[in-house]
């Protein structure tokens, strides 16, 4: 470090958001590792500047696989070593594969270690889709000298390479003292947006190719639900790694079930390349049945040379498509973590929209926007602001107006603000309402069955004045638009938590109200049903599953199914994890199932999520560090077969609060 720099670190130092949140909420501080510090040295080569020798390499020593191979799900690990002797902070590692690679997945394999500094909460994103990842883990490296180490794993379908797979990476120091602030790999692999790489001598991470054989079928297996009598396309890729070309021989015979499945006669692939092609599967039978087709690839010159793969096809009348989470349009929107929305109508829009109101901005700020999402068109609208920015508060759409109660304001102090959009007039009043008799923030609830029996009111249950969690609550309050009252019902039992809850889920569906979850990850789940008589109104249903989202998941109610989705989040709390799963529970069976096979592209917590045209979707969200930049917007379709029904037809029509007593039995 040079001699002139007499900077106070203490006073030039900033948490980033995750911490702050952290601090406020009360959460102990992070151990100090107990080193001796006359273990610490710079790596080989090194010299007393920052981040010099610090590098990412393929390891694995810790788990995975030891070798890639084209078109399989594989896990790789790798070493991620820093050192610095002038107190440099890092912020970020990017690592970036072969293009023709897809990660799924990224998580921390056992525990990172630092000789003397300390770590933040860890998190990733796509820097691009599918194959460049941000991972934003902080390193606090301490002063004298510090080494710190993390071991990532990444979950992919592995790509090619020549012939090793290369992954470049890219270090994100804080600019601290001396140069290098941003080392690189020796390939100057700098990510968009970053500042230039400043030394670039450590090669790539290698991942070396599988020794192959001569013919390959990938995927090996491909399992997914289908209509019934219904074609059905399918991509398989053909490989050659005999030493010569070849014109692979295909066949396709059902090997289960019922059904057709045909494809080309024949594949030409040149030697140690690869030709995609597609199989078409007609699947036959009812729903539960399977057909499954056995695609086989042979070498004519020598037959001793072949492959095949199984396409399972379970058959359905309805149900999320196979093909997943589609990303959606983003140009309009508002980046956005914690805000709260709500499905309802607009003047301006033949069926229905979403509602996305408030939430933090990066850099931990509050928002007032009120954005809307039309999925007819596709479109986003920036509507009025609203007259307090908050976050983590509670929507509802009822009888043509938008409702939203609470919140918490950047220091996390509740709020007892009731806003009210009124679509017809593009206005906000928050005069004419009362507000909420106890400020609350980070609460949950939705709209349900007021507790006299009729018309529909808006539920908060949770939250409190502060961040504080000894200060949460378990309070429940119903605003009941017909009225313009509040009412204080039952507060919702404790469950497993010492005080009250905060930042966890919430929904309404079929006239109840569902709350789950907390900051913490605790997994009780209740639902209310405000029209039982005082002191029995609420009743506790199945936990929660122990690997689903449980700090600030989505929860999203379907109708048709008597059924609530629960999408990422974090299931253990405090910033550990973040979750791409989506969750299903069954209100008549008082279950949970999951999680599903469709995964969302981005995991994430504190997103926002509807169903509306015959879609679920899901909307902003974070790992940690303020919200996901560009702000994450997926979709996943539901299907219904041509010819027949819902899986899941109980006898209930939608809204029929008859059943109810199937799952509480007062």
């Amino acid at each position: 470090m040079s001699s002139n720099v007499s900077i106070n670190r203490s006073d030039r130092r900033r948490l980033p958001w995750a911490l702050v949140a952290l601090t406020v909420l009360a959460v102990g501080a992070l151990p100090l590792a107990a080193v001796d510090m006359s273990t610490v040295a710079p790596p080989a080569g090194a010299v007393p500047e920052s981040l010099t020798g610090s590098y990412v390499a393929f390891d694995p020593s810790v788990g995975g696989d030891i070798c890639y191979m084209p078109g399989v799900p594989q896990t790789f690990c790798f070493i991620a070593y820093s050192y610095s002797p002038d107190w440099e902070y890092v912020y970020n590692v990017w690592e970036k594969f072969p293009t023709d690679w897809t990660v799924t997945n990224v998580y921390v394999q056992g525990t990172p270690t630092c000789n003397v500094g300390t770590w933040g909460t860890f998190g990733w994103s796509f820097q691009t889709s599918p194959y460049e990842v941000n991972i934003a883990h902080a390193r606090y490296q301490a002063s004298g000298g510090d080494a710190c180490t993390a071991y990532y794993c990444f979950e992919v379908v592995s790509g090619t390479g020549a012939p090793d797979a290369l992954v470049s990476w890219f270090w994100d120091g804080d600019g601290y003292a001396s140069t290098p602030h941003w080392p690189c790999s020796s390939d100057g692999y700098t990510p968009a947006g970053q500042s230039t790489c400043d030394e670039a001598v450590q090669p790539p991470a290698a991942i070396p190719p599988c020794v192959l054989p001569p013919v390959m079928l990938t995927p090996a297996s491909v399992e997914a639900e289908g209509c019934p009598g219904v074609p059905q396309v399918h991509t398989f890729t053909a490989w050659n790694n005999a030493g010569y070309d070849m014109t692979m021989d295909m066949e396709y015979t059902i090997v289960g079930g019922t059904g057709t499945c045909s494809g080309p006669d024949t594949v030409a692939v040149a030697n140690a390349a690869s030709v995609a092609f597609d199989v078409d599967l007609t699947p036959i039978g009812a729903p539960g049945d399977t057909t499954v087709c056995q695609i086989e690839a042979v070498d004519p010159g020598n037959p001793a040379n072949y492959d095949e793969s199984l396409l399972t096809k379970h058959i359905f009348l309805g149900g999320w498509d196979p093909a997943g989470w589609q990303n959606q349009n983003i140009t309009g929107a508002t980046t956005v973590q914690w805000g709260s929305c709500a499905v309802g109508g607009h003047p301006s829009v033949t069926g229905p929209v979403g509602y996305y109101l408030g939430g933090l901005a990066p850099g931990s700020v509050t928002q007032a926007v009120l954005q809307m999402y039309d999925p007819g068109a596709d479109a986003w609208t920036q509507l009025p602001v609203s007259p307090v920015g908050l976050f983590s508060h509670v929507a509802s759409f009822i009888d043509g107006r938008l409702y939203v109660s609470g919140g918490y304001d950047a220091a996390f102090t509740g709020s007892t603000d009731l806003q009210v959009f009124d679509p017809l007039t593009n206005t906000w009043d928050n005069t004419t309402y009362p507000d909420v008799p106890a400020a609350r923030g980070g609460a949950s609830g939705g709209a349900g069955i007021c507790h006299t029996g009729t018309g529909w009111c808006h539920f908060q249950v949770g939250g409190g004045p502060t961040g504080s969690f000894a200060a949460t609550t378990r309070d429940t309050w119903e605003f009941n638009p017909a009225t313009n009252t509040w009412t204080q019902l039952d507060s919702r039992p404790q469950g497993s938590t010492p005080d009250g809850i905060t930042l966890g889920g919430g929904v309404g569906c079929l006239g109840y109200v569902f709350v789950g979850g907390d900051y913490r990850g605790f997994k009780d789940f209740f639902g209310l049903d405000a029209t039982m008589a005082s002191g029995s109104q609420w009743v506790q249903l199945a936990n929660i599953p122990a690997d689903a989202g449980s700090m600030t998941p989505a929860m999203v109610c379907s109708e048709d199914e008597s059924a609530i989705y629960l999408i990422g989040g974090d299931p253990y709390g405090y910033w550990s994890t973040y979750n791409n799963t989506v969750y299903r529970y069954s209100i008549v069976d008082d279950t949970w199932s999951g999680p599903l096979p469709q995964l969302l592209n981005i995991a994430e917590t504190g997103s926002c999520a509807l169903n509306m045209a015959d879609r679920l979707w899901t909307f902003g969200g974070t790992i940690g560090s303020g919200p996901i930049a560009p702000v994450p917007h997926e979709s996943l379709t539901f299907i219904t077969c041509p010819s027949g029904g819902l899986p899941w037809s109980d006898g209930f029509e939608t809204g029929d609060t008859s059943m109810w007593s199937l799952v509480y039995d007062p």
